[in-house]
C-alpha cells in the first residue's frame, strides 16, 4: 500500500505509478453500489508493497530509521481516519453498514490487532484490514533484514511460508490464524519479482534503455493491465484462491512494469494520483458513500455508470481537498499527508 524511496542513483520506478493509481481506483469502483467489479485492486497493493519494500532498502543505510519512517507514512492518516470513523458510528450509527464501535475494537484496530465480531473480521475502520496485513509484513521483513540485510527476501520468503502453512495444518488462535492466511503470500510474490528483476533485469534494463520508447509501449503496457483485470476479477469470481490467482497474475504485470520502465512515459496526473493513493483508499469511502445515496434517487438507480462517475467525482473531489490541506497554514495537512 505504501511506498518509501531508496538511496542510489534512481529512487523510483516510475511506470508502478500506473500500477498504483490503477489499483486505487479500481478499489474504489468496487466499493460503489453500481458494481464489485475492481475488488482484486487490493492484490496489486500488496505486491507491490513486497517489491518496493526490497527495492527501498536496496542500500544497508536504509535500515537506519526503517520504522519511523513506516509509522510515519502509515499511522498518523490511518488513526486519523479510524478515529472519525469511531466518532461518526456513534453519532450516525445509520449510515454505517459493517462498522461496530467498543472501545476494545478501537485500540485494537488502532494498533492493526485484527479481531472478528458478528462472524466479520475487524478492525473497526473496514478498509483497514489490509493494514493488519501491511504491518505484519513489514514485521517480518523488519526481522529479515536485521537477520541477513543481504538475505532479506530469501528470509522474509521463508517467514511468509512458515505461517501460512502453519495456519493450513494448524488450529491456531483467530489473530495467529489471521495473519497465517494465504493472501499474505502475496508480498512474498513481490519480493520475488524483485529478485527476478535485481538478478536477471540487468540486460532486460539495458535492452529498455535501448529501445524506442514512448507512446506505443505504453499504450501496450496499459492494454495488458486492463487484459490482467478482467483475467483477474475473472479468476476471482470462479473462486480462485486470491494469492494463487489474482495475486500471481498482479505479480507478473508487476514483474512486466518493473522490466518496462525506461520504455514507459507516465502522465503526471497517474503519478499524483499514485502518489496519493494511501490516502485516497482510506478516504474514499465517504464521497463513495454519499455519491451514492444520490445516485440512488436517480431512475434506474446505481450501475457499472454511475460507479464510473462515482469514482471520477470522489478522486477529483478528494485530490482538490488533499492540495488544500498541504497548502493550508500549519503542518497538519502535511503531517497527515506528507
Amino acid at each position: 500500500m505504501t511506498e518509501e524511496k531508496g538511496g542510489g542513483a534512481r529512487t523510483e520506478l516510475r511506470s508502478l505509478h500506473l500500477l498504483r493509481a490503477a489499483a486505487c481506483l479500481m478499489v474504489m469502483l468496487c466499493h460503489t453500489d453500481g458494481t464489485e467489479f475492481g475488488q482484486t485492486g487490493v492484490e496489486f497493493f500488496f505486491v507491490l508493497s513486497g517489491f518496493l519494500l526490497m527495492y527501498s532498502t536496496r542500500k544497508r543505510e536504509r535500515e537506519t530509521g526503517f520504522w519511523r519512517r513506516r509509522i510515519k507514512r502509515i499511522v498518523p492518516l490511518y488513526w486519523g481516519v479510524t478515529l472519525l470513523t469511531a466518532f461518526l458510528v456513534n453519532l450516525l450509527p445509520g449510515l454505517f453498514r459493517s462498522y461496530v464501535y467498543t472501545p476494545v475494537y478501537l485500540l485494537k484496530s488502532l494498533f492493526f490487532l485484527p479481531y472478528t465480531h458478528d462472524g466479520v473480521d475487524g478492525p473497526l475502520m473496514a478498509l483497514g484490514w489490509t493494514l493488519n496485513y501491511e504491518m505484519f509484513f513489514t514485521l517480518l521483513f523488519w526481522i529479515s533484514m536485521k537477520l541477513s540485510h543481504r538475505r532479506r527476501g530469501p528470509i522474509a520468503l521463508a517467514l511468509l511460508g512458515s505461517f501460512v502453512l502453519l495456519g493450513q495444518l494448524l488450529p491456531l488462535p483467530f489473530i495467529l490464524s489471521y495473519w497465517s492466511r494465504p493472501v499474505l503470500l502475496e508480498f512474498g510474490w513481490g519480493i520475488l519479482v524483485y529478485l527476478f528483476w535485481d538478478k536477471t533485469g540487468g540486460s532486460a534494463r539495458r535492452f529498455s534503455e535501448q529501445a524506442p520508447g514512448g507512446i506505443l509501449p505504453t499504450l501496450g503496457a496499459v492494454f495488458a493491465l486492463i487484459v490482467g483485470f478482467f483475467a483477474m476479477e475473472w479468476l476471482y469470481g470462479l473462486g480462485v484462491s486470491r494469492a494463487f490467482g489474482p495475486g500471481l497474475l498482479a505479480a507478473a504485470l508487476l514483474g512486466l512494469f518493473a522490466v518496462l520502465d525506461p520504455l514507459l512515459r507516465i502522465p503526471e496526473a497517474v503519478k499524483t494520483i499514485a502518489v496519493d493513493s494511501y490516502a485516497l483508499y482510506l478516504i474514499h469511502p465517504y464521497p463513495v458513500r454519499a455519491l451514492d445515496l444520490l445516485f440512488s434517487r436517480l431512475p434506474g438507480g446505481c450501475s457499472l455508470w454511475t460507479g464510473i462517475l462515482n469514482v471520477a467525482l470522489s478522486t477529483v473531489l478528494l485530490m482538490i481537498l488533499f492540495s488544500a490541506a498541504r497548502k493550508a497554514p500549519g503542518k497538519v495537512g502535511r503531517f497527515f499527508l506528507g
